[in-house]
C-alpha cells in the first residue's frame, strides 16, 4: 500500500500540540509499511530508503553532508591549513596566526578563510559518483588551498557556471521523421 503525503505551504501535516479536530489543521497520514510516496515541488518522489521514509536524494543528500563532515578531521587537510599559517607578532584577543590566501596572496583571519579543494569532488547523486567523490574528498596535502572568502566566492561562482553550461550542452534527443509526409504536410520553416 502507497501513502500519498502532500506538503503545501500553508498547512502543516504533522501532528503538533495545536493540531487537532478544531485546529483546523488535517491530520497526519498514517504511514505505511514498505514503499511511500511523497510530493515534492508537483513531482511524485518514490521514497524507498530508510523503510519508506527518505527519497534516494534525501539517502544521497545525508551520505554527502556527513562524508564532508568527516572530512574536517582529515590530517592531510589540517597539515594545509598549518602550511599558510603564521603567528601574529602580536595577538589580538584570542586571535593568534593568520592564514595566507592562494588566490590574492593576503593574510586573513581564520574566520575568513576556506579550504578548498584543487579539483573539486564534484557530485555525489548515486553509487556510481561515491568512488570519485571519496577520492577526491580526502585528497592529500599537495591538493588542498587555502583562499578567503572572498575568492572561494568567485572560484566556487565559476565552477557552477561551468557545471551549469555542460549539463546544458547534453546532445539533444534524436527524433525518428515519420514515414509518408510529403513536402506539402510538413510544416515549412519560418524565416527568423
Amino acid at each position: 500500500m502507497h501513502t500519498l503525503l502532500v506538503a503545501t505551504p500553508c498547512v502543516s501535516l504533522s501532528r503538533t500540540a495545536s493540531s487537532g479536530p478544531s485546529s483546523g489543521f488535517p491530520h497526519p497520514l498514517p504511514p505505511a509499511a514498505g514503499h511511500t510516496l511523497g510530493i515534492d515541488m508537483g513531482r511524485t518522489v518514490e521514497k524507498t530508503r530508510a523503510g519508506g521514509q527518505w527519497s534516494e536524494a534525501k539517502f544521497w543528500s545525508f551520505v554527502r553532508s556527513n562524508l564532508r563532515k568527516a572530512s574536517l578531521k582529515w590530517p592531510p587537510r589540517q597539515q594545509a591549513m598549518a602550511a599558510a599559517r603564521r603567528a601574529l607578532t602580536k595577538p589580538v584577543g584570542r586571535r593568534k596566526g593568520e592564514y595566507l590566501c592562494a588566490g590574492c596572496h593576503e593574510w586573513c583571519e581564520g574566520k575568513h578563510v576556506q579550504v578548498d579543494h584543487k579539483i573539486p569532488c564534484g557530485s555525489l547523486n548515486c553509487a556510481e559518483d561515491l568512488p570519485g567523490f571519496v577520492t577526491r574528498l580526502f585528497c592529500e596535502v599537495e591538493d588542498f588551498q587555502l583562499i578567503c572568502d572572498a575568492c572561494h566566492y568567485v572560484k566556487t561562482g565559476k565552477e557552477r557556471r561551468k557545471r551549469a553550461t555542460s549539463k546544458k550542452k547534453k546532445p539533444a534527443k534524436k527524433t525518428r521523421r515519420r514515414k509518408g509526409l510529403t513536402e506539402s504536410r510538413r510544416i515549412p520553416n519560418l524565416p527568423h
